[in-house]
């Protein structure tokens, strides 16, 4: 490969530019043209930014011609051209945006001589990457009486607003400080409470007018503000005591079960209700409710009457009562049967063809029979409940839930190559007929298949149904449960 030097100039690549190819190795050859390619783009590249910026500053965007040269030293850092260029016409924009915040300084202008000179200074920077660039060191210290001069100003302006309760102006103003100096004075404080005192505020207003969930969900947002403002924290206690929704569960009547079922599901209504996490919703301890029943010798089998339940949950200090029963459960069942079925067994001969001259492998099938064994065992549950006012005695929620499960057995078996058994239809075992047929087909394969190899050869429990049916009703009630207490 021939390489010609390119000399540098104002608009010429400083990089080596390949002129012609010679092939030798093919691998070596593709090498250097991929290096010729990324040093061609990054030349091209570069280049190209820096004749946009000559031809911005022939016609007088000496801003726009700075942003350029950088761009053209950013694509390559070794570019002369575009630095020697960077330095010169960087000064004369340097020099006038300086003037600009001298200017504003000695006027007094604090806003204006800040972001001026913060304007300044990131170009500075900027540039100073390239190329180095001479800045008055004094202006550094007249910025940061500006600064100070500025931030006293917008202080006292946003201390004013928050005294008019202007939250939002005071916020706005309080956040520009803290940009500028996040160490001024109390401002984290200050930001803090302008955003945190009229949600505050709001939530003060929400106790009042008895809105206690409201409350108890604007005092958590001030307290993502700020953990320590003003009593907050006792005030959210306060909200959600008040919006408590306290529940007694009361012991489960027997009707249509036994007592085993009936206390298992008393456990996993309790555990669904308390899996909701609700911050409202609290379950009294169950354990207290049957004592203090007990206690005053009210029937442990199940409140059936509104007042007597109502009179519980007042004595269990629960603003509701959870009063239920299993009304019924019912057993279907259809024992597993065999039935012998005709099927089809595949098997491989070798055949003579005659045209091809050699022997091939054909697929014939033979009349077989099979066994295939199916039932159903099926379970269904009826709930009825109802959730009470232990102030008034009202009937809040009522429903009755009715869920079923079945359980299904079917499998195949066979003693012969079950790889090889196909379902099918024949008529006679040793005569062939025309209605013969095999089910060849994937999908009458694959379901054949899944019901040769299950392992399900027996029923699930009635008592695993049966539990599974209760975790679906009890879940069920929890979310009813749930839904009221939302509306309250």
């Amino acid at each position: 490969m021939r390489l010609k030097t390119y000399h540098r100039g104002m608009n010429q690549c400083p990089y080596i530019c390949p002129k012609k190819t010679v092939h030798s190795a093919r691998s070596f050859s593709v090498l250097l043209f991929g290096l010729f390619l990324v040093l061609l783009s990054s030349c091209s590249g570069s280049k190209a930014y820096y004749k946009k910026a000559l031809k911005l500053e022939e016609a007088g965007m000496t801003d726009e011609a700075v942003s350029m040269y950088l761009i053209s030293l950013q694509k390559k850092s070794s570019n002369v051209d575009a630095q020697i260029q960077l330095k010169q016409t960087g000064k004369r924009v340097m020099d006038a945006l300086w003037a600009d915040f001298y200017v504003a300084y000695t006027a007094e202008e604090h806003k204006k001589a800040v972001y001026a000179y913060r304007k300044a200074n990131s170009l500075h920077d900027r540039i100073n990457k390239y190329v180095r660039l001479d800045r008055p060191p004094y202006y550094e210290e007249h910025y940061k009486v500006a600064k100070e001069d500025y931030m006293d100003e917008l202080y006292v302006e946003a201390q004013d607003l928050l005294a008019s309760e202007e939250f939002e102006s005071a916020n706005s103003l309080f956040n520009e400080i803290s940009a500028l100096d996040p160490t001024y004075k109390d401002v984290h404080d200050m930001r803090k409470t302008t955003k945190a005192e009229p949600i505050y505020r709001e939530a003060e207003e929400a106790m009042l007018h008895d809105e206690y969930r409201k409350a108890y969900y604007l005092y958590s947002d001030v307290l993502e503000v700020s953990s320590t403002y003003k009593e907050v924290k006792s005030k959210q206690l306060e909200a959600l005591d008040k919006a408590s929704f306290t529940i007694a569960i009361m012991p489960l009547k027997k009707e249509g079960a036994t007592v085993e079922l009936t206390n298992k599901f008393y456990s996993l209504v309790t555990d669904e209700v308390l899996k909701m996490n609700s911050p409202f919703i609290k379950v009294i301890d169950r354990s207290l409710t049957e004592k203090i029943l007990a206690e005053q010798k009210l029937a442990l089998s199940g409140l059936v009457d509104e007042a007597t339940a109502a009179k519980a949950g007042m004595l269990t200090g629960s603003k509701a009562v959870l009063n239920g029963s299993i009304v019924s459960v019912k057993k279907t069942q259809k024992p597993i049967a065999s039935t012998r079925k005709p099927g089809w067994e595949a098997y491989s001969v070798k055949k003579y063809n005659r045209e091809t001259r050699r022997n091939e492998i054909v697929t014939r099938y033979k009349k077989v029979f099979y066994k295939e064994s199916y039932g159903e065992s099926a379970v269904t549950i009826d709930v009825q409940f109802s959730l009470i006012s232990s102030e008034t005695g009202e009937v809040l929620l009522s429903d009755v839930v009715s869920r079923g499960m079945m359980d299904k057995v079917n499998y195949v078996s066979y003693k012969g190559n079950q790889d090889q058994l196909f379902a099918g239809y024949w008529k006679w075992l040793l005569i062939p007929d025309s209605q013969d047929q095999v089910y060849s087909d994937r999908g009458r394969k694959a379901e054949l298949n899944a019901k040769l190899r299950t392992r399900k050869r027996e029923f699930v429990s009635d008592e695993v149904l049966k539990l599974q049916l209760l975790e679906n009703i009890s879940a069920n009630i929890a979310g009813k449960i749930n839904a009221y207490e939302k509306t309250r």
